[in-house]
Parts: C-alpha cells; structure tokens; sequence
C-alpha cells in the first residue's frame, strides 16, 4: 500500500480521542462537518487508511532524532546497545523510569490509533446505514478497525498489562481519563477484536498492504498464545491452533533476504506490514504526518543499526548483535549472511539494501510485523503446550529449517528428529527458531522472554541469566511491566503507576 490517502476532515483523525461533541458539530472555516463528510463509500475509506497511517509513527525519525524503536528492540537478548545512551534503559532495566526518553510517545500512540479505530466504528454507527451501498465494504471497514485496534491492545497488555482499555469513542472530556484495566481484561480485548475481525474481513486485501481475514487469524493466534502462557490456559493453545490453521494462503519466499528487501514488500510470507511511503521526494522527515497543511514524514527509519557510518546528528547510538545472539547463529546457516554482516559485528537486515530516501534517516522499506514463519513457529509451540503431536511440532520447525537450508549447500541448519517426545526439548528447538528466524524483527523476543518468565520456564532475575551484551543488566520482577509515563500520570488521576515504578 505505497500510496497515501490524505484525509480531508483533520477532526476525524487528530479529534478521534480527545473531540468534543460541541466541536464535531460545528464546521471549521475551511472543512465540512463530519456529516458533511461521512457522505460516501470513498470518504468512509479514507477514514480506514487514516488508521493506518499512525502506524508509521512508531517508525518514523522524528525530526530531531527521537525514535523509539529501542522499546521494543533492546529488551529482549538479541540485541545490545554499542555507543550512545538514549535507548540504554530499555536494555539494562535499571534506569528505565517514567521519565524515560520516548516513553511518553511509545505509550500514547497506542491510543491515539485506537482512537482513529473507535472513531471510524462510531460513524459506521451513525452514518454507515445510509452510505454503505455495498455491506461487504462495511464488514471489511469494520474488519481493519478492529485489527489494528486489537493489535495495539495486545502490545499494550506486553509492555504496560493493566494500561486503560478503551472501546469507546470520546465524545466528552469527562471520559478521558480511565483507570487501569484488571486483569487479564486487555489481552481479552484484543482477542475478542481480532476475533470479530477475522470473521469480517475478506479473503483478500482491498489495496496490497491492507489486512485481510488470514492477517486476523495469525494475530489471533499470536494473542491467544501470549495469553496462554500468562495463565496456563489449555483451551488458549487449542484455539490459537484452530486460528493458525485457517492461514492457508501463505508460504515461506525461497529466498529469506525478500522477506526484509524494500522491493520484495508484501509478498507471499508476510501476512502483516507497516506500510511506509515512496513518494519521497516530499518526504519531510523534521514533520509528523497529522499536519494535513503539509506533506511531513512519510517514511521510518533504521539509522541505529548505523551500516552506513551515520553522523552524530542522526544517531548518536547503535544496536548490534549480542554475544549470545552470535554464539547461536550458526556462521554455515544461509540467514547468516542476510542477519549481519561477514565480520559478525553489525545488523543486516532490512539495510542490506540502498534505503532509497532523499535522507539516510529516512527509509521506505516496511517493518514486516507478521509473517508465516512466524505463525509456523507459533504452531508448533501451540501443539507441543496442547499435547498435540510432537512430530506434527518438529515437522513445523523443520519446514522453516529446510527453508533457510535450501539457500545454501551446506546442509545446515539440517532437520530436528521427528522421533523426540521430550516437551521441554522441542519447546527449546522453538524458541531457538524463533531467536534466529525473527531476529532484530519487531518484539518477538521480548514477547517471547517475558511470557516464559511468567509462565516458570526461564528466570530473568537470576543473576546468572545471560543477556549476552554489552550492558549490564539488572532485572527485577517488576520490569515484566513497563512504568506509565510521568506525563500521562500528570493528567490521568485516575492511572495508578505499575508496581516497583
């Protein structure tokens, strides 16, 4: 989905959580009402692709450097951080705090996309009856909504847990500040959305880029599995199975570097991206894209993994690999070559590749989010929790091993015994899989370290746990959450800060 559908009405998008009603009933100058706008199919598609669009603020630059990509790269065990200090508290813990630099941002996104999805569903509610001609288009509307609505729940119940859940578009500064949720209540949530979403979406995008039903049942899957190991609920890992099975039109690219190449996006693998614009040459990256005045950052970034010798202006940091990471990666295993470079020092992926900006700062090659292998990991990991047919598990495993082998003519990495019955043994071939396969990708080993630490299987706070990089880390049992933000406890008194903050 290259393109971007600028949205007219800036109150539906910048208003969505924080309008009033007195202010969405009376007409700016130089826009329309909302009923004024709400007036045809397209207008309602614009509103769709406009809750998309703040996705890419999680990616973006931001002018003067302040991304916040280290809060969900740094901590996991994949990567370290080499120069600088910025991201550093979310790596070693210790330091993180509510005042952490870009913690505010990282947290309030979440809500202002969900309050983009709560908007669209309140004007379907209001103008859809009389504008929808076709209600399949509104199911699908209604489908991407609740996606990403329940995407960004679940990443609020992994890094924040009881962080207030918000189904409902604010219409009244009286219903601004809500309490925590309790709970298992957000995670609930998100499933319940991603749920209502698979059953709504079609079996095919609208627009390349844009979720479909398959892209709801893998989400799903991935929800019901985190929340499955929060509460050792076996009924979670037998629905996860059922959500995964229903991902039938993907398969694994031939050659694995396609998957993170900025000319390969949305191919037959991914099941989920952020999409990032190529119009470039407009690009401003000094501002954010909700100024519908001016065409501000379409792109995102990955200067912290610095291959090209970044000036001091655009980072004063680099993520590179962790001494554990490396003691794990096979050097004859072809991912090798696409993950770091030859001297086993820096990331490779997603900058192997020219980044194609006006900017070094600023790159049009998408985070991929969800893509098969991942759900073929996960699948696994389901059957083995449910008791499932170990050499169904391993079968998986191997399908994303012969993968990677078939790249090469080493033979490695070879096949796992299909003849192993060991649970705790095939669950370490998973996450072994998963530590190589989605390596430096989004938050899968956070995700995956945290729910493990919860449910008994490894203990981060033992101080002979191996984080494997370059800063030390000190992990206590509150920094499963992360602290709220000093600026939203400033005006929410009713948010209560996590435990130990």
């Amino acid at each position: 989905m290259k393109t971007n559908k600028k949205i007219t009405l800036a109150i539906l998008i910048i208003g969505a959580v924080f309008g009033c009603t007195k202010i969405l009933d009376e007409s700016l100058p130089s826009e329309p009402t909302e009923e004024q706008f709400i007036n045809s199919e397209a207008n309602f598609d614009k509103v769709a692709v406009g809750i998309y669009q703040k996705l890419q603020f999680f990616y973006r630059w931001d002018g003067g450097g302040s991304w916040v990509h280290g809060a969900w790269h740094l901590p996991g065990d994949n990567l370290t951080v080499a120069t600088g200090a910025r991201s550093a508290p979310y790596e070693n813990f210790s330091d993180l705090n509510p005042t952490t630099s870009g913690l505010g941002n990282f947290f309030n996104w979440h809500y202002h996309l969900i309050g983009r999805a709560n908007a669209l569903l309140d004007l379907q509610e209001r103008f859809g009856d009389e504008v929808y001609i076709d209600p399949g288009l509104r199911e699908i509307h209604s489908g991407e909504a609740l996606f990403l609505r329940g995407y960004m729940m679940l990443r609020l119940w992994n890094y924040w847990g009881t962080a207030p859940l918000n189904t409902d578009r604010v219409l009244d500064l009286s219903e601004v500040f809500l309490p925590n949720s309790s709970g298992t209540e957000l995670i609930d949530q998100a499933i319940q959305d991603l749920s209502d979403a698979a059953g709504l979406l079609s079996d095919t995008p609208l627009d390349p880029g844009r979720v479909w039903n398959e892209s709801a049942y893998g989400m799903l899957g991935k929800a019901l599995m985190i929340r499955g190991t929060h509460t050792n609920n076996p009924a979670d890992f037998t629905e996860a199975i059922a959500a995964f099975s229903n991902v039938t039109s993907r398969s694994l690219m031939a050659d694995y570097e396609e998957n993170f190449l900025p000319t390969t996006e949305d191919n037959d693998e991914s099941l989920f991206e952020v999409q990032l614009g190529n119009n470039l040459s407009n690009n401003n990256i000094w501002l954010n894209n909700d100024n519908f005045d001016v065409i501000g950052d379409l792109s995102g970034t990955w200067v912290f993994y610095d291959v090209q010798g970044d000036p001091a202006w655009l980072t004063d940091q680099t993520f590179v690999p962790t001494d554990g990471f490396l003691s794990l990666l096979d050097a004859a295993d072809p991912r090798a070559a696409v993950l770091v470079n030859p001297s086993f020092t820096r990331v490779n992926k997603y900058v192997s590749q020219p980044k194609l900006a006006t900017t070094i700062a600023s790159s049009w090659n998408n985070p991929r989010i969800l893509r098969y292998a991942d759900v073929l990991l996960l699948h696994a990991e389901a059957l083995v929790r449910s008791g499932g047919p170990a050499s169904e598990a391993i079968g998986l495993i191997n399908q994303v091993r012969t993968g990677a082998r078939n790249m090469g003519t080493a033979g490695i990495p070879a096949d796992y015994s299909t003849t192993e019955t060991n649970t705790n043994t095939i669950l370490g071939w998973i996450f072994d899989e998963r530590r190589i396969e989605l390596a430096f990708e989004e938050d899968h080993c956070w995700q995956d370290l945290r729910r493990r630490h919860v449910a008994g299987e490894i203990d981060l706070t033992s101080p002979g746990y191996d984080w494997g990089g370059l800063q030390p880390v000190n992990f206590r049992e509150h920094n499963i959450l992360f602290p709220f933000p000093n600026s939203e406890l400033l005006v929410n008194p009713n948010l209560q800060q996590n435990t130990g903050y």
